[in-house]
């Protein structure tokens, strides 16, 4: 036993060390706010304008194990006034960064392990835009963006993997039930057409074999020896017949009844 787990070691070290690094980063929504008015009152004349700040946040997470250095912020564009860098963790520690404005790059030089750094942008020009972040050379993955969220906001992450995977899969078994009743539908309607369709040639077959004979119904009549005659004639049988269907032997068992059933004839 304690064989096969020593041999096993260096697989989950070398698996270990095939899985990505958990980095990401998050670019927000630019928001707006205004000023106070104790600072729009302090402010002079030439800069009494600036009465509104537009806000450009960006979050670079370092979930992994491994300190992370140089991380590079390559952007378009520009912004004013002075950027804000603050750690997640330790916001009383300044953030060691350098901007190299000509090459529209920012560097941070350190981020340490479970840390993240928020970089605060003010009144960012109509085309600036983040065009990647990289970790020393290395490029953030999707992978690695999938990892740093589900760390970074766990029920966000959830919700997206519901829509990403299961909201799918409902649906997908939504659309299979839907076309099974459909299919339910459809083959109980041609059961039926069968159905009548069979009755159809059934009923022709029994015309075609009863054309031209006298076809009857059987109906119960009550008794009454005065109109025993007169009943017997609207049989369609003959009377050996009506002896037979009434489970009599003779005429006089039959009127003696207090029931008779008989054939009638059919009358358009």
């Amino acid at each position: 036993m304690l064989d096969f787990i020593f041999k096993l070691l260096p697989f989950l070290n070398s698996l270990r060390k095939d899985i990505p690094d958990c980095i990401g980063y998050e670019i927000y929504e630019t928001t707006s706010f205004s000023l106070p008015r104790e600072i729009k009152e302090i402010l002079t004349d030439k800069n009494n304008a600036i009465s509104l700040l537009k806000r450009q946040v960006i979050r670079i997470d370092n979930y992994s194990m491994k300190s992370k250095k140089n991380i590079r912020v390559i952007y378009s564009g520009c912004w004013s006034f002075s950027p804000d860098f603050i750690y997640r963790k330790r916001d009383s520690i300044d953030v060691s960064y350098r901007h190299l404005e000509d090459n529209k790059e920012i560097i941070i030089d350190e981020l340490l392990p479970n840390e993240s750094v928020l970089i605060t942008l003010y009144n960012p020009s109509k085309d600036f835009h983040v065009i990647q972040i990289l970790f020393g050379d290395e490029e953030v993955t999707k992978t690695m963006q999938l990892l740093a969220e589900r760390k970074r906001d766990p029920e966000l992450s959830r919700l997206r993997f519901f829509n990403m995977v299961l909201y799918p899969f409902i649906l997908v078994v939504a659309i299979l039930l839907f076309g099974l009743s459909i299919w339910k539908i459809y083959d109980t309607v041609n059961y039926n057409n069968e159905i009548i369709r069979k009755q159809n040639i059934i009923n022709a077959a029994r015309d075609k074999a009863y054309e031209g004979l006298d076809l009857c119904y059987l109906d119960v009549f009550k008794n009454d020896k005065t109109k025993f005659n007169e009943n017997i004639e609207k049989s369609a049988m003959s009377i050996e017949n009506v002896i037979h269907i009434n489970n009599v032997k003779s005429i006089d068992e039959l009127k003696n009844k207090e029931d008779i059933v008989l054939c009638i004839k059919y009358t358009n």
